[in-house]
């Protein structure tokens, strides 16, 4: 599902008032060594050289009628520009600040949940855009094709989609992730989990990284008992333990502690009560049904891995259709069953990609396939005009 921008905020957190956001090359010119400028032993040679006399000016006579020739002026010739010269640069991380907002919103609704997401981490602009509760609505049209289930109370789309599609560790950016822990609702690596989640079993870990919390603030956050197993922090008795996710205890206990301290007024106990409520509410949402959203995301999760897989069949047959019609346009003698032998024993990547067969990208392809695409009308050929074998005479 990136090393987090954000680590200090649970991404998985709801939101409270105090948990929103604040809006080693070569030059080609140097010149080379040459026996002319080092000796054999690779030093400069000693001594200057001598430079050649300059030639005795001459006077000549201002004379109407000299025959010497005017001097010809230099041409200048412009530069030539280096091939494959210098694009100017495109940067659309402005946009959010450029184009207004409606009209972003209207290209994000043709994205795909996995766009969108890649978008969000574009920069800080484009993040609070997608992530915020206006764009609500654009993550529930994206996420219809794809029957993904209903996000669980107290997650929004943008979390629910980020848990759901991202394939990278939220804490470290490791790719290819497949581990969700759905009691506290994060994707993380081995590593992370091995870091990052402590309970009270390890006393000296705990003591350290905890040191002077209030034990009365852990209630507030959810725990799991799921982590990779170490000899230091083997347990027999693991399912009973609990164990929380260091970075949101760092910014439950700042809250806890800041709302706390506020207190002293009607107004600010108000606030401190109902936080304490809806932080409860929460970790038992995230406890009791953690195994049935698991269960649910398993079962979504076979249907979209076996569309995917559909999709991408269908992408690769669309993909070589265009590249068949290519290499017959050409009129070299190719046919469709020499495509076919062609691509049967071709290894490298050039089935793979989009399936609009452009010029730009039919440039890039036809070098690496021909060579396949002409063994096998040779191999064709040559079984053609063979004799056959076993005949009538």
């Amino acid at each position: 599902m990136v090393v987090t921008r954000n680590r200090g905020k649970p991404s998985n957190m709801p939101e409270t008032d105090l948990g929103k956001r604040d809006d080693n090359s070569v030059d080609e010119y140097e010149p080379e060594s040459s026996d002319e400028e080092f000796g054999s032993n690779n030093k400069r040679k000693k001594g200057k050289a001598k430079a050649a006399p300059k030639a005795k000016r001459q006077k000549v006579k201002a004379d109407s009628q000299s025959t010497t020739e005017p001097t010809q002026e230099p041409v200048t010739t412009p530069k030539a520009k280096k091939a494959g010269g210098s694009r100017r640069k495109k940067d659309l991380s402005k946009l959010p600040d450029k184009m207004p907002v409606d009209i972003l919103f209207e290209v994000f609704g043709h994205l795909s949940p996995k766009d969108l997401l890649n978008l969000s981490r574009t920069n800080k602009m484009f993040e609070e855009l997608i992530s915020g509760t206006r764009a609500t609505s654009i993550w529930m049209e994206a996420r219809k094709p794809y029957r993904v289930p209903e996000p669980p109370q107290f997650y929004s789309e943008w979390q629910w989609a980020r848990l759901l599609f991202e394939t990278r560790c939220e804490h470290c950016n490791t790719k290819n992730v497949d581990h969700v822990d759905w009691f506290i609702r994060k994707r993380l690596c081995s590593n992370c989990r091995s870091e990052y989640l402590t309970g009270e079993r390890d006393k000296k870990k705990f003591q350290v990284v905890f040191n002077g919390y209030e034990k009365d603030a852990f209630q507030y956050l959810p725990h799991t008992n799921s982590r990779p197993f170490s000899q230091h922090t083997r347990d027999p008795n693991y399912d009973t333990r609990e164990m929380y996710w260091e970075p949101d205890v760092h910014v439950i206990v700042k809250e806890y502690r800041q709302l706390r301290a506020q207190a002293t007024t009607p107004e600010g106990e108000g606030k401190f009560e109902a936080w304490k409520k809806q932080r409860l509410e929460y970790v038992k949402e995230c406890m009791d049904h953690a195994s049935d959203i698991r269960d649910i995301c398993r079962e979504w999760w076979k249907e979209h891995s076996k569309d995917m897989y559909d999709e991408y069949k269908e992408k690769k047959k669309r993909r070589f259709e265009g590249i068949v019609s290519r290499f017959l346009d050409l009129n070299e003698g190719y046919t469709r069953a020499d495509l076919e032998m062609a691509a049967r024993i071709h290894y490298g990547n050039a089935l793979e990609g989009t399936d609009n067969i452009t010029t730009r990208v039919w440039n890039t392809l036809r070098p690496k396939f021909e060579p396949d695409v002409k063994w096998a009308k040779a191999a064709r050929e040559h079984k053609e005009s063979a004799p056959a074998v076993g005949g009538n005479p």
